[in-house]
């Protein structure tokens, strides 16, 4: 195996991709939802890159910000 294979390799290994491919909210289009559903997938190609998109996504899920505008965030895996 070459340099340049080598590091191409690596730095596939290193990706993670994060996809949000639907949001669900009501019906209306001029009435705010009660709630929302959003849903979608994440990859990558080593567990520790699993574990830490995991991680983010709870992050991101469960903000202070959040909490401040009483929005809740259930996350189903």
């Amino acid at each position: 195996m070459n340099c340049v294979h080598f590091v191409v390799v690596l730095l596939l290994l290193a990706f993670q991709v994060v996809s949000v491919t639907f949001i669900k909210g009501g019906e209306a289009f001029n009435v705010i939802p009660e709630s929302v559903t959003m849903g979608g997938t994440f990859r990558s190609m080593t567990i520790n890159g699993l574990s830490y998109l995991m991680k983010r996504i709870r992050e991101v899920v469960h903000t202070d910000k959040s909490e401040t505008h009483m929005n809740n965030g259930l996350i189903i895996w």
